[in-house]
């Protein structure tokens, strides 16, 4: 082969090569972005559901200081 088809070919494996990284990331920051924003949203989900079980319980040292706070009319 002569040096200008080889340099053809080196140039168009290097763009085909650049377009399979480019596909290749892509799809590794939607799968592992969607995972994190997956698991962001369990973590959150699971901290609320306690707070609002430990805010609800009256052994909450803040609602049982504001209850005897309180004064029966």
């Amino acid at each position: 082969m002569s040096p200008q088809i080889e340099k053809q070919i080196s140039i168009k494996n290097s763009s085909e090569d650049q377009m399979v990284f480019r596909r290749w990331r892509l799809g590794f920051f939607i799968f592992y972005g969607a995972a994190c924003m997956l698991l962001g949203g369990l973590a959150v989900t699971v901290d609320r559901a306690a707070t609002l079980t430990s805010a609800t319980t009256r052994d909450n040292p803040a609602i049982a200081s504001v209850g005897s706070i309180r004064r029966p009319h």
